[in-house]
């Protein structure tokens, strides 16, 4: 059953004042500003080294055909060389260094220059998480990338979205054989892997079983989105009758009933949820920062990208934006409608994309908004067994 708005303070409160642990810790995040800082902004910075890929998955959230310039596909290593120097820069100089690099695409690995990047990023002390469908058996099962899997400091975040062959082809047509192969090559290896699913109604129910399956293959974490109606999805009217309430009990039944499998979920969204919720000292964690664009444009989130009114800069000519940034930081961190949330603490944001439509001061509520607050509600109110599935999940 949802939980409408209007009970949401009513909720929380009786949750609080029925369980001892919870109060201690909403007590503590209602007096404790979540609300990243500009020193934030250089955190987690995102690059997109191309907009190419070699699969054409319908479910594809990222693509934005008005964000093409002709002719322009790829970042060229000199211009994300100069925006790592200067990232690492501004952020020394705000005491807030950038942690990870996170390269994407597109497929980032098609991009020319992606070893130079890579190898530059880690000569320059960045932890670097490489985003990619691990499809290319020539290139992930090559003598130059088996040297790349050696280094600890590079994550490869690959996507499969089921350990049943059919189900993964769904959406990433014949490609199953090859990321399998691959990702056991990259494991055998030394990789640092961590496998994502993008969950909608035709792998929801092999999610569990995809979980035992990533871990079987060799890797070391295991995430999940729900399937975002963006780019390719919307274009092609794709419907995802798949909540995030459903996927987190779906990991609540799973996690209860093997807590070996708590770990290997720290990355996961419900991990975050529960932290958010559960613990006294859950950190920020930034929603605006540099998203750089396959053609140097620089915006705040990566649904953004269609749209020229949140174009802050161009890396290509050395703009990179970091004013603008700054000022639309504040907004983009709380929008008019978040103030009235009460969930507000624990959310981590919607859509941006929805912002568009009714602007940085709009009281309209996002298209999920609903969805969050049903999962944000329904994790309070397993009370003590909340608190449990944290502590199974972070180790405390």
């Amino acid at each position: 059953m949802k939980v409408s708005k209007e009970k949401a303070i009513e909720i929380e409160s009786f949750l609080a004042a029925s369980d001892p642990i919870l109060i201690r810790s909403l007590k503590r995040i209602s007096k404790t500003s979540k609300l990243a800082r500009k020193e934030h902004l250089a955190l987690y910075p995102v690059v997109k080294l191309t907009n190419r890929c070699n699969l054409t998955c319908p479910h594809c959230y990222i693509e934005a055909p008005s964000s093409m310039r002709r002719g322009k596909f790829d970042l060229e290593y000199r211009e994300v060389k100069n925006f790592i120097d200067y990232i690492i820069d501004v952020g020394s100089t705000m005491n807030q260094p950038p942690r990870t690099l996170q390269l994407f695409g597109g497929e980032p690995t098609i991009n020319k220059d992606f070893e130079r990047i890579l190898g530059y990023a880690r000569e320059r002390g960045l932890l670097v998480r490489v985003s990619s469908n691990a499809v290319d058996t020539r290139k992930f099962q090559s003598k130059a990338f088996s040297e790349l899997y050696k280094d600890g400091g590079v994550e490869w975040r690959i996507s499969l979205d089921s350990h049943v062959q059919e189900v993964h082809d769904h959406f990433r047509p014949r490609s199953f054989d090859q990321v399998v192969s691959n990702v056991r090559y990259m494991a055998s290896k030394g990789a640092f892997i961590s496998i994502k699913a993008v969950v909608g109604p035709h792998n929801f129910s092999s999610l569990v079983g995809t979980i035992y399956f990533a871990r079987e293959l060799g890797a070391t974490q295991f995430l999940y989105s729900p399937l975002s109606m963006t780019g390719s999805a919307a274009r092609m009217k794709l419907l995802n009758k798949v909540t995030t309430r459903m996927i987190t009990e779906k990991m609540v039944a799973a996690i209860e009933h093997d807590a070996t499998l708590g770990i290997f979920l720290q990355s996961s969204p419900i991990a975050r949820y529960l932290k958010l919720i559960y613990t006294r000292d859950a950190g920020i964690l930034p929603r605006v920062q540099f998203h750089i664009n396959h053609d140097g444009r620089v915006c705040p989130q990566d649904n953004l990208f269609e749209f020229p009114e949140y174009h802050f800069g161009d890396i290509v000519t050395g703009d990179y934006g970091f004013d603008k940034l700054c000022e639309y930081q504040a907004l983009l961190e709380e929008p008019a409608v978040c103030e009235a949330c009460p969930v507000s603490h624990y959310c981590p944001r919607a859509d941006y994309a929805d912002l568009v439509a009714g602007g940085l001061d709009s009281t309209k509520e996002f298209s999920v908004c609903s969805d969050i607050r049903d999962n944000v509600f329904y994790l309070m109110s397993l009370g003590q067994r909340g608190a449990a599935l944290t502590r199974t999940i972070l180790g405390q």
